[in-house]
């Protein structure tokens, strides 16, 4: 069998390698002393099958730069129908990048990457800068796919970034700068790899306020820097209610003097007791400062649900002014103050949000303890009162209902109609209402169309009833009752199978009349044919007078109502008891029906009326 070898010692005759080639098949070009000729022997020599030189061979032919025999047989592939473009392509560019390698370095720098400030674009709102970083000179210029060696630093004033890329051969070292206006909060700004040749940044304001600029040097100018404007006209109602800012603690430090935050200015270092409220000197951060101004307000839930302990989300809602809040501080308290007894629950650094902070479940409730307490504090204290919520301690409802029924009176396919009674539970004492859900299982809800509606408990069994025409939400099997109270619904309900009960549909039995006519014979009705068409749970069957000679079922056509043919008369009912029949009367229809109603369609019989008895004395 013909396989593929490498060729090892290949000093022979050509006349040997092109026997050789012939016998192996597809030859690999791989000993280091092969020439042209005896390359060209090795794959068949005059009679080379280009369809049997392996691809690997083709680029080996090339990148020795054996020009004659790669034209050959790219030449005989044309013949042969064989498309070598990837392996000639491939091994092209390897050379000419060898080549061009060559040449770079000629110059005596050629290898070490350029220095390049990257160009970018930032835009803003009310609490965060966005920056787009991209790997080039120009933002709309190509650049390089990725960048190596990422390193990226936050202080509370500046942004570095630095990174290696490859372009078009060439090596770049990307670094970028940036001093910005106002400070930032170092530990609350994140950058991610974006999109092919970007670098996304957001960073945290230290105060909420719209930035007049990005840069703390108002006359430096960046020649990449761009306004990111289609991002700004998104973000742009999150700064309507917020003034400019005019200064700075850096913009006031060029200028030898210290910021006021309240009046938004500089002012002389000895002249802090005229800043409202931020009388004290700070010479490291270069302001004027003070004990917070404004208060949060805090909320709880809880989700515990067992007496005596609490768990759950504490909600921190902040402080309208947070400029000079760094933290919120949670307490145990009452109404009107923390205890100073306890240690404080959380310190909560403030985000330029609302925060959200769950509480372990199963804690403990301290003696004495009847509210949340959240204070406002930075580095010099808390503002001298807090704001509270009050510990609800949540439980669940006491007990899950004893009871539920529901019968379904509606009669159509697909509809549910009629009363659901609920038994009312052991222990109602915490219980406010049962709440009725469609159900798909007996503990699970169909999902967001599934509630019915919430029944208040009155201390005995209660109803709830369902319209007529209601259509139960796809995969509804139970109706579900679940206790509740104030803080929440028991998890486990009570359950009653959904059964969409329906009146018959139409009607398959045959009625006939034996033993006579329509007035001294029986109405029989054989129901021995496949009775499943008649839908519904068929009770028995209603026997009707029609004026309609060809046995039309609607019901204007009837004129009388005969009687009932059910399992207790065998189905059979002699017309000797029966009212005669009305003279305009020209067929009998039967409808089957049940405790929902009649079918829609009859069986229907033709009669012939007898004639009159001849009055006495009348032959």
């Amino acid at each position: 069998a013909a396989v593929a070898t490498p060729v090892s010692a290949m000093r022979g005759a050509a006349a040997v390698l092109a026997l050789l080639g012939a016998a192996w098949g597809a030859v690999r070009l791989t000993a280091e002393d092969l020439t042209e000729e005896t390359a060209r022997a090795a794959l068949g020599g005059d009679g080379m099958d280009v369809k049997s030189i392996d691809q690997a061979d083709v680029q080996t032919v090339i990148e020795r730069q054996w020009w004659k025999l790669a034209q050959e047989i790219v030449a005989k592939s044309h013949e042969a129908k064989v498309d070598l473009s990837s392996p000639v392509r491939s091994a092209v560019r390897e050379i000419k990048n060898k080549a061009d390698t060559l040449l770079r370095s000629l110059d005596p720098l050629a290898g070490k990457p350029k220095p390049v400030s990257p160009a970018f674009q930032w835009a803003q709102n009310s609490t965060h800068l966005i920056l787009s970083v991209k790997f080039t000179a120009r933002w709309n210029a190509p650049g390089a796919l990725e960048a190596k060696d990422v390193k990226v630093n936050f202080t509370d004033s500046t942004f570095n970034f630095e990174g290696i890329g490859e372009h078009s051969n060439n090596k770049y070292t990307y670094t970028l700068n940036l001093d910005f206006f106002d400070r930032i909060v170092a530990e609350g700004c994140k950058w991610k790899a974006a999109s092919v040749g970007k670098l996304d940044v957001t960073i945290q304001k230290k105060w909420a306020r719209k930035w007049p600029r990005l840069l703390r040097n108002k006359k430096k100018k960046i020649s990449n820097m761009h306004f990111w404007m289609e991002l700004q006209d998104k973000l742009e109602s999150t700064l309507a209610n917020l003034g400019t800012a005019s200064n700075s603690p850096f913009t006031c430090q060029d200028k030898g003097k210290v910021y006021c935050l309240p009046t938004d200015s500089c002012k002389a270092a000895d002249d802090c007791a005229s800043c409202a409220g931020k009388t004290t000197l700070n010479q490291e951060s270069f302001q004027c400062v003070g004990l917070p101004t404004e208060r949060g307000t805090v909320s709880f839930k809880d989700a515990d649900m067992q007496a005596g302990t609490v768990g759950g989300t504490i909600k921190v809602s902040k402080a309208k002014v947070e400029h000079d809040v760094s933290h919120y501080a949670v307490y145990w308290g009452t109404a009107e103050k923390k205890l100073d007894s306890m240690p404080r629950i959380v310190d909560l650094p403030v985000t330029g949000q609302d925060i959200e902070w769950s509480l372990d479940k199963k804690t403990q409730i301290p003696e004495g303890a009847t509210h949340f307490v959240v204070h406002t504090r930075n580095d010099l204290g808390e503002h001298e009162t807090g704001s509270s919520a009050p510990v609800v301690d949540g439980v669940w409802p006491s007990g899950k209902a004893t009871g539920i029924s529901f019968d379904d009176r509606d009669g159509e396919q697909g509809e549910v109609s009629g009363t659901v009674t609920i038994q009312k539970a052991e222990d109602e004492s915490r219980v406010t209402h049962y709440v009725l859900s469609w159900g798909k299982s007996k503990g699970a809800k169909v999902g967001k169309d599934a509630h019915i509606s919430d029944v208040p408990v009155t201390g005995n069994a209660v109803t709830h009833y369902i319209s007529v025409n209601t259509k139960p939400p796809k995969g509804a099997q139970y109706i579900l009752a679940f206790s509740k109270n104030e803080h929440g619904e028991l998890p486990e309900p009570i359950a009653v199978p959904l059964k969409d009960r329906v009146k018959p549909s139409s009607t398959v039995a045959k009625l006939s009349l034996q033993g006579g006519d329509i007035t001294t014979g029986s109405l029989v009705l054989d129901r021995s044919m496949p009775l499943e068409k008649e839908g519904g749970d068929v009770k028995d069957y209603a026997v009707y007078w029609s004026t309609s000679p060809s046995g039309d079922c609607a019901v204007a056509q009837r004129k009388g109502y005969i009687g009932t043919l059910s399992e207790s008369n065998q189905y059979t009912m002699a017309m000797t008891t029966q009212p005669r029949a009305p003279e305009e009367a020209k067929t009998v229809v039967v409808y089957a029906r049940n405790d929902l109603g009649e079918s829609s369609t009859c069986t229907s019989m033709k009669f012939e009326k007898p004639p009159p008895k001849p009055k006495e004395g009348e032959l």
